[in-house]
């Protein structure tokens, strides 16, 4: 997320600025490669880019492709290919072993309507679907954007888009479909104002992940207030949205308790952590079990985060981010090393 900020930051100055620009975008790729499709580019006329498509091994001849599109006021596929043994045969040196295509569109219309979308997804809570359609050698492009989970699919394409949250490419002729999922923003409702908070706050800024701060105004950081979406006191009602997720830092058990049952009862399917030691999770958990909750309903991470030996709030706040990806992911957040599927699959 941090990346479409700021992605369209750059874009908002570049069309503001009346100076020439093309977008190259990551549309399809075949085995290793270090970005995956949505990735994005911005070249100017001037030489100067912004943003990535690769570990930094494409930049330099993507930044000469797209001075040509920009040039020619055309559209333009490229393909990186180096699936054979000899990954010097481009002549730049690639890293990995896969295929990559690149779509360079200098479309100014087209650059507008992608930063008001990308703007509206900031802006919601829901994922996205992007449709591009992009016509070779003219300068046009057609966007279309629909919300897969509130509104009419657009055809059975983005239907299958939005169930495996990927993307898609279907090339024909002359024209590319680029079928684009756009996660939806993530949002942490955290609940506690103690001096551990302000590590997680932090991070949380530094992804631009929204966070809901749930505590005492009068005992939060007035800084740190700045750098959440929002904060309520205990007792306001605070909307939990079902792809939230929900830290409970508030070192208080009556409270995570009262806030756990709460959770229970709204029938919260996400990711629920709670600070603090195996034995006060399991007497929070007896606990629950006095009162009318459903415990096999209940999926709580407690004592919260990876296991990566942190210490101290700040790799504490590392453990719990990476905690909360390796679960919307649906992933174990075990190495790399021991994954035998491609890094990006499911």
């Amino acid at each position: 997320m941090k990346e479409i900020k700021l992605f369209v930051g750059q874009l908002s100055i570049y069309i503001q600025s009346g100076v020439k620009f093309a977008i190259a975008t990551v549309i399809h790729v075949d085995g290793s490669a270090y970005r995956r499709p949505g990735a994005r580019m911005l070249i100017n006329e001037n030489g100067d880019w912004h943003g990535g498509i690769s570990g930094g091994c494409l930049e330099g001849d993507m930044l000469k492709k797209a001075q040509m599109s920009i040039f020619s006021n055309q559209n333009k596929l490229v393909k990186y290919d180096t699936r054979e043994d000899d990954p010097f045969e481009l002549g730049i040196g690639l890293g990995c072993n896969g295929l990559i295509e690149i779509l360079i569109s200098p479309d100014l219309e087209y650059a507008k309507y992608l930063l008001e979308i990308f703007n509206s997804h900031i802006q919601s809570s829901e994922p996205s679907i992007l449709v591009h359609n992009f016509h070779l050698h003219t300068g046009l492009v057609n966007l279309k954007s629909t919300k897969p989970f509130v509104s009419t699919f657009l055809n059975k394409e983005t239907e299958q888009v939005s169930i495996q949250h990927q993307s898609k490419v279907d090339v024909k002729e002359n024209e590319i479909l680029f079928i684009e999922y756009l996660p939806a923003i993530p949002r942490i409702v955290l609940y506690g104002h103690l001096f551990d908070s302000t590590s997680l706050i932090e991070l949380c800024d530094f992804l631009s992940w929204d966070v809901c701060w749930v505590g005492n105004p009068l005992k939060m950081n007035s800084l740190l207030k700045n750098k959440v979406q929002s904060f309520f006191h205990w007792d306001d009602i605070c909307t939990i949205k079902n792809n939230d997720a929900i830290v409970l830092m508030t070192h208080d058990f009556d409270r995570d308790v009262a806030i756990l049952t709460y959770l229970n009862s709204i029938q919260f399917q996400g990711y629920i952590g709670v600070l603090g030691p195996l034995k006060r999770m399991q007497k929070i958990i007896k606990q629950l079990e006095l009162l009318p909750v459903n415990i096999a309903d209940c999926v709580f991470f407690g004592p919260i985060g990876l296991d990566i030996g942190a210490e101290g709030p700040n790799e504490i706040a590392v453990s719990i981010i990476s905690e909360i990806i390796a679960f919307n992911s649906s992933r174990e957040g075990s190495s790399l090393k021991n994954r035998n599927k491609s890094i990006h699959s499911n």
